[in-house]
Parts: C-alpha cells; sequence; structure tokens
C-alpha cells in the first residue's frame, strides 16, 4: 500500500510543479509586457517634449529673420555722416561777387529830353511842326471812382496837340501830370472825368484830351503842367497861375 501511494504523489506532485510554472511564466510575460508599455509611453512623451523644445526655440529664431530688411532700410549713422542727402544745400550757397558785378554800375534810367518851361497860356513847341498848348483850366468837385483816389477840390486840364508836319505822331499813351506849390507837390490824379488822345495823330491833324487832378484851391497861384505827348520826343512844360 505504501509503496502504491508513494508513486502516486509523485506524479500529483509533478502536476503541481507545472501548474506552478505556468502561474509564473505568466506572471513574468505580463511583467514584461507593462514594462515594454511604460518604455514605449516615456518615448512618446520624451518625443513630445523635444517637438516643443524644437518648436520653442524655432519661433525666436524666425523674428528676427524679418528684422535686418527694415533695419537695412533706414539710413544708419554711418551714411548719413559719410555722404549727405542729394537736396541738401551746399555750404557756401552765396555766390561770390565776380569783378564784372562788382566794378560795373547798375544802369540808370535814361532822363527823357524836356523842354524849357513856358507860360501857362503860351503854345510849346515840342519839334518841327508839333505844337502842344493848355486851351483850358477849368475847377470843379472831384470824386472818386476807383480806390486810392481822393475827392476834393480839383482842376479839369484841356490839352491840345497839333500836327503840322508831313508825317503821323504815335499818341497811344500821352501822359500829362500837374505839380503845385512852392515844392512843387504832384497833384492826385482822377480817372474821372478823362478823355484821352488817339493812338495817332495823322498829319494835319488837330485833337485834344482831358485829365483831372485834385489841387487845393488855396495852392493853386502856382502850378506846373507836363505833358509828354509821344515816345522820341521832349517833354514841354507850362507854368502859372490856375483858376
Amino acid at each position: 500500500m505504501s509503496n502504491a501511494y508513494d508513486g502516486v504523489v509523485p506524479q500529483s506532485g509533478g502536476d503541481e510543479g507545472d501548474m506552478v510554472e505556468s502561474v509564473e511564466g505568466a506572471g513574468a510575460t505580463r511583467h514584461a509586457r507593462w514594462v515594454w508599455l511604460s518604455v514605449g509611453a516615456a518615448v512618446v512623451v520624451a518625443g513630445v517634449v523635444t517637438i516643443s523644445v524644437i518648436s520653442g526655440s524655432a519661433s525666436p529664431s524666425a523674428g528676427p529673420t524679418t528684422t535686418p530688411p527694415s533695419a537695412s532700410a533706414s539710413p544708419g549713422p554711418a551714411e548719413s555722416g559719410t555722404a549727405p542727402p542729394s537736396g541738401s544745400p551746399s555750404p557756401n550757397p552765396t555766390p561770390t561777387p565776380t569783378e564784372s558785378s562788382t566794378d560795373e554800375p547798375e544802369a540808370q534810367p535814361t532822363p527823357r529830353p524836356t523842354k524849357p518851361p513856358v507860360d501857362i497860356d503860351a503854345t510849346a513847341t515840342v519839334e518841327a511842326g508839333l505844337t502842344v498848348s493848355l486851351t483850358s483850366i477849368q475847377p470843379f468837385d472831384g470824386t472818386v471812382t476807383v480806390p486810392g483816389e481822393e475827392a476834393g477840390p480839383a482842376l479839369l486840364v484841356t490839352v491840345e496837340a497839333v500836327n503840322g508836319s508831313s508825317r503821323g505822331i504815335d499818341t497811344p499813351a500821352v501822359i500829362v501830370n500837374v505839380y503845385y506849390g512852392a515844392d512843387a507837390r504832384p497833384a492826385g490824379i482822377l480817372t474821372r472825368p478823362r478823355t484821352d488822345f488817339p493812338p495817332t495823330l495823322k498829319a494835319g491833324a488837330t485833337e485834344t484830351g482831358k485829365f483831372a487832378f485834385t489841387v487845393p484851391r488855396d495852392q493853386r497861384g502856382s502850378i506846373r503842367v507836363e505833358v509828354d505827348l509821344s515816345v522820341g520826343s521832349p517833354v514841354v512844360l507850362f507854368e502859372g497861375k490856375a483858376p
């Protein structure tokens, strides 16, 4: 009996050993699987961290790459110090006077030839065949027509020109002036009333023009009338007392 029991025990003992080995093998396999999963997760986390670090380090370097063009577009101190802008004035804008500019005098207007004054009631000879006279000097009260004029006591002077020559005389702008008083003060000119000479004083023709001036009543004891009939002809003067 004991021998038979002893023979059975080894068999049952062998099955338990196999079962223990199976359990231990399964545990080892499960443990190895968790180890690999842990290692894989660590690798994934390390990869994510690495990508984040690379991305973070790349973004600052991208910024400065756009900065140099804008910085190079603006002029630097060295450029402004070495070469002035093309539009800047030169250090010496004032030209040095040349010898001709300092030695040559300025041109002076040529004075018009003027005849000696005649009496206010006389006839003045401008040139051969051309005479001028004052046929009338009438007092009136002048009024303002344009800005700058002064209203007040005035004189209307009638000038008569006779062309006894055989050629026409250009009279497009006959000039008449009046001066009064001991200091020959210029009288104010009135635009109205006024009658101008025709552009041409024909040969053998007689023409008249009327010109108005403001002259104080107490200054009419001595007046001078200046008549410039034509360019190229001398100026004639009349002196005397006006009404």
